[in-house]
């Protein structure tokens, strides 16, 4: 079984215990690589542009790139028939905040030989027709800082003295992404899991990035949160720890400490975003993503816990009806529900994957919706009890 399957049992299990997340202390005044980012016809510098293999995944390291562990990471490129559309993949697999959580998640690292031969199930399955993405371009980006790729912890002083890069591997990533997919005429930004979450978070970046090649957003099972449901007390550790302040909008004064501050950054980016569309695909009782928030239960007081506290079924598909509400203020979000506990539709690991379907309609009908139609119609679970 490859890397993308396993990685949705370890957030459900490396969530069951969680330490108190303490602040971070960076010396010095470290430079970071998102502070001279790679963007098309822009100043910084940018590498060499990545030669792909139509219908062949090809590895490029990213040196100075960190996983938890501090080793180096990289990407994988696969051309497609059509080489104008891209999708653009952040993997997810758990998170790293204490002990027990950062020993337990699925790998602390992720070089050429964990990439193998590629990904090819879901949406890389180049033989399934039902796929949306079959013929496009694709860019794999792997998961391995325990951040939701968005944190900026080097090496040596995060948590335990791991590495917390995540939001910087990617604008390393960037510097050989921008000049390789220059030709590109359209991008979607995917994740799924802990990668829809930073999917979200590296949205903007990404379409500054390639800018003025529209970039859109398919968020996979990392639905934000209300502090209705989500209590602050989340943002507030994780944010800490992971040093998320560079991933955040620095004119964003609702994105820092208040009681928002963790949907803050995506509503700031669909405003900033107008004309770019998000859509959010979730299981309306997503056993993972319950157990990933238990632990913030009672403003946090579970977070020690050693075993998985219960996130009631019924207050997660509540907390997605508020999303659906909260969201409706933007005409550039749409959401995907479906029924059943299941996790990440994308793939069919604990799901349907692309073929799941609600209210007579299919995903992989609804996303090419979404990719090629100027009306997106959301759907949504019938909540009549």
């Amino acid at each position: 079984m490859i890397r993308i399957h396993k990685y949705f049992l370890v957030i459900l299990t490396g969530m069951a215990a969680c330490g108190d997340s303490k602040p971070i202390s960076i010396s010095g005044d470290l430079a970071f690589p998102s502070d001279r980012e790679c963007t098309l016809g822009g100043s910084s510098p940018c590498n060499e542009a990545v030669n792909g293999i139509q219908g062949e995944w090809v590895w490029t390291p990213t040196p100075t790139s960190q996983c938890l562990d501090g080793s180096p990471t990289g990407f994988g490129l696969r051309v497609g028939s059509d080489i104008r559309q891209v999708v653009i993949y952040l993997e997810g697999g758990g998170a790293c905040y204490n002990p027990w959580s950062c020993e337990n998640i699925f790998t602390p690292k992720f070089g050429e030989e964990d990439f193998g031969d590629g990904k090819h199930t879901g949406i890389f399955a180049l033989e399934d027709e039902k796929n949306p993405f079959r013929t496009w371009t694709q860019v794999y980006i792997p998961y391995c800082s325990g951040d939701l790729h968005s944190g900026s912890v080097p090496f040596g002083e995060g948590y335990e003295g791991k590495a917390h890069w995540g939001y910087q591997n990617i604008s390393l990533v960037l510097k050989s992404l921008v000049p390789s997919l220059k030709d590109a005429d359209k991008i979607i930004v995917a994740g799924s899991s802990a990668g829809g979450f930073g999917a979200s978070y590296n949205w903007l970046r990404f379409q500054k990035a390639f800018h003025p090649v529209p970039v859109d957003l398919i968020d996979d099972s990392g639905p934000f949160l209300s502090s209705q449901y989500l209590p602050s007390c989340f943002h507030e550790r994780v944010f800490k720890l992971w040093n998320q302040a560079p991933a955040l909008p620095k004119d964003c004064s609702e994105c820092f400490n208040t009681s928002e501050s963790f949907v803050a950054p995506l509503e700031y980016t669909l405003r900033y975003l107008p004309q770019r569309r998000y859509a959010l695909l979730t299981s309306v009782n997503d056993f993972v993503i319950r157990s990933f928030f238990s632990f913030t239960l009672d403003d946090c007081q579970q977070w020690d816990s050693t075993k998985s506290p219960k996130y009631n079924s019924q207050a997660f598909e509540n907390s997605l009806e508020d999303y659906h509400q909260r969201m409706a203020a933007y005409d550039n979000s749409f959401i995907y529900e479906t029924k059943g506990d299941g996790h990440v539709l994308f793939f069919d690991d604990f799901s349907d994957g692309i073929r799941s379907e609600q209210s007579g309609i299919k995903l992989y009908d609804w996303i090419n919706s979404f990719l090629y139609e100027d009306s997106v119609q959301n759907v949504l679970v019938n909540r009549s009890r």
